[in-house]
């Protein structure tokens, strides 16, 4: 069914997909490339003034293009299923029990 609409699964969230832009090295890359195997896997951002965000999903990488003098850059991709905002006291005690 074609529809100009954007169509739902009642229940279901529509999570975005979360993209984020780090400096490739051949370790990083490889390291990234680890946990982007199809598994869903649990990612913390943890910000500036101690709160954080949660994300449970799975990952994908790619390498991004470069110019010649500019940084070598990928792109770690989340589907994400599971998206919270957590506390300070939250992200202390998920790092705690790493």
């Amino acid at each position: 069914m074609d529809s100009p609409v954007k169509q739902y699964i009642e229940d279901r969230m529509d999570l975005p997909a979360q993209d984020f832009t780090y400096n490739r090295t051949a370790e990083k890359y490889e390291a990234v490339k680890e946990i982007c195997d199809g598994e869903v896997h649990e990612f913390l951002i943890k910000f500036s003034d101690g709160t954080g965000t949660y994300i449970k999903g799975t990952a994908q990488t790619w390498k991004n293009e470069f110019s010649a003098g500019s940084a070598q850059e990928a792109t770690l991709h989340i589907v994400a299923t599971e998206i919270e905002d957590k506390t300070a006291e939250e992200v202390t005690s998920l790092l705690a029990t790493e």
